[in-house]
């Protein structure tokens, strides 16, 4: 499950300080190494993205880009992309901040959509009650 994920190392998309932090280096070659989009195989595992179209802090873009990657490799995905909200939203209800901006609040349902999306993938194995 991947939440306004930083994604592509791309000059358009990239959160530099997530690449700086991640690699420990200005090295915009090693930051390549490590974009997700092109690290995407017949084996990464099923996936579910959300994103915000507004989000101010990492594009949505790179939520799009990797979807494509998945697609590409016949790789299961289901994606939401909702057109408000900024970016940390966590739940985007009163449990995890209790100062949600209006016009945000059908953000919370990625949770319950991920809650389906995880039943889908393993069946009776998650619990009916979380």
């Amino acid at each position: 499950m991947l939440c306004y994920p930083v994604i592509s190392s791309r000059e358009d998309l990239r959160h530099a300080g997530s690449f700086r932090n991640l690699t420990g280096t200005e090295d915009w070659a090693r930051w390549e190494q490590v974009s997700c989009e092109k690290l995407v195989t017949e084996k990464t595992p099923p996936t579910f993205l959300w994103h915000t179209a507004k989000d101010n802090a990492v594009p949505v873009a790179n939520t799009l880009v990797y979807g494509q990657a998945l697609a590409e490799h016949g790789v299961p995905f289901e994606m939401h992309i909702f057109p408000e909200g900024a970016h940390g939203l966590a739940t985007a209800d009163g449990v995890t901040n209790d100062s949600i901006p209006a016009g945000v609040g059908k953000n919370a349902l990625w949770l319950p959509l991920a809650k389906e999306w995880l039943k889908g993938i393993f069946g009776n194995q998650t619990r009916e009650n979380s």
